[in-house]
């Protein structure tokens, strides 16, 4: 799969933040939110990467609807393994799991959300309406330190 490469200069958008905590992988939730918010949400040929790092995170993404919304579902954890090479244990490989976004580790996947604000009540509702999924809620902009990390396209 090719990667993506984020550039710093990269414009900041306008787009709000869901944290969606859920046990389902993220190509069963793109189908769960597809058929119960009528959206289109088809896997990026890209993944988000980066250039210090073999880390990559799956994105979906809909093309802008009628309504004006655009929305991406990004993975927000990476699995990585080391072998160790010192370890005089039996299994010599470490996992060591990465978030795209540091400041929210234990949160599965984001989804952001960009468009008129007075879809965004019914939409984290349809959301959290979804059996599979434990929790979901808007991220408030203060405590975001790596927008960044999310602008994709």
């Amino acid at each position: 799969m090719p990667k993506h490469v984020l550039l710093s200069n990269e414009l900041e958008d306008k787009g709000k933040i869901i944290a969606i905590h859920c046990a389902l992988e993220l190509f069963d939730l793109a189908y769960k939110i597809n058929s119960s918010l009528n959206l289109r949400l088809y896997r990026c040929d890209l993944d988000i990467s980066f250039k210090k790092n073999k880390e990559k995170y799956m994105v979906y993404k809909n093309s802008e609807s009628e309504k004006g919304l655009s929305v991406w579902l990004y993975s927000n954890s990476f699995i990585d393994s080391n072998l160790n090479k010192t370890s005089q244990l039996l299994f010599s490989e470490e996992a060591v799991e990465r978030s795209l976004m540091p400041e929210f580790p234990k949160v599965d996947y984001l989804l952001k959300l960009i468009g008129e604000e007075k879809f965004l009540k019914p939409f984290l509702k349809s959301i959290s309406l979804i059996n599979e999924v434990s929790s979901c809620y808007l991220v408030q902009e203060n405590k975001i330190k790596s927008k960044n990390n999310l602008i994709f396209d």
